[in-house]
């Protein structure tokens, strides 16, 4: 074999070489089917690869001749595998350098946190709110909002039982509630007391406070809103509410208030609309999660 196999090789200026870092076999077999030669990474542990169409014994061949050539272009999925100031302007990587606070959803969590100090932007008004739970002020945050934005569905539930009602006809609401009669003697509804929309107003309360800063310099600056006992009793509580189809005693009775504080909520905070009623948040592992895809989880025993 020689470089007149290799049709690609024999213009020095327009050698197609790449060395892949990893077993990536779809994209090596893209690349071989367009006339590039790989040149094959060195490793400390042999990871097996994947055969993949054509010719092996003619590929590695081809690794051979360029084994003591320069690589046209880098795949890897670690941008820490090829050296950066070693590489020359014709040789190209998939990554950039210094980009992981862009390219990182780490990096940009941790960047929007910090943009208040730069510039006077809320970045809640235009990116989704994120933690980075692997940092423990980071986790506690997430518990704290987490929570609250509990607080807000149970403020927002009530509005919306209120809402519903007053738009259903008399005919329909008689048919509802005989329907809602039957399947009650069918199957007990669960209901929680009114002291679940007593604490949810008194979470939103605080929030509202702290977010005008009257809370600095009081007796109360640095008392938790609700104690672990109580936050874990209203969490349950929530989730009866919301996904086990729980009902509020005397929740009509609390609407003139819940309304009025979901009103200056949403005056506060820009994601409110996009907040729903079930509180779901997409939770990413810090590593080796690429390419394997999202599911969705109900953790009841984790509430």
């Amino acid at each position: 074999f020689s470089l007149i196999s290799y049709p690609s090789l024999m213009e020095p200026s327009e050698r197609r070489i790449f060395t892949i870092c990893g077993p990536y076999p779809v994209i090596r077999s893209c690349l071989r089917k367009r006339g590039w030669v790989e040149r094959k990474h060195i490793l400390k542990f042999d990871i097996p690869d994947h055969k993949d169409e054509g010719n092996e014994a003619e590929c590695d061949n081809g690794s051979r001749l360029v084994r003591n050539e320069e690589t046209s272009f880098y795949w890897t999925t670690k941008k820490d595998a090829v050296d950066y100031y070693t590489l020359h302007i014709d040789q190209i990587l998939n990554h950039y350098s210094r980009t992981g606070a862009f390219t990182t959803k780490i990096g940009l969590c941790l960047h929007l946190r910090n943009l208040p100090w730069y510039v006077s932007v809320n970045p809640n008004s235009f990116f989704p709110r994120c933690y980075a739970i692997c940092i423990q002020d980071e986790k506690s945050a997430f518990i704290d909002d987490f929570r609250k934005t509990a607080a807000f569905c149970v403020i927002k539930w009530v509005v919306n039982l209120h809402i519903s009602d007053d738009w259903s006809s008399k005919e329909n609401s008689d048919k509802e509630d005989a329907i809602q009669i039957k399947d009650y003697e069918i199957k007990k509804v669960k209901e929680l007391p009114g002291e679940l929309v007593e604490m949810a107003c008194k979470v939103c309360k605080t929030y509202f406070e702290q977010f005008e800063h009257e809370d600095i310099d009081t007796e109360t600056d640095n008392v938790p809103v609700l104690s672990e006992t109580e936050w874990n009793k209203f969490v349950d509580h929530y989730y009866s509410l919301i996904h086990e189809g729980a009902v509020i005693c005397n929740a009509e009775s609390y609407f003139t208030q819940c309304q009025n504080i979901l009103h200056k909520i949403r005056l506060l905070n820009p994601q409110q609309e996009i907040d729903g009623l079930h509180n779901i948040w997409i939770i990413k592992p810090g590593a080796k999660s690429r390419g394997r895809g999202r599911i969705m989880l109900v953790f009841d025993k984790y509430r």
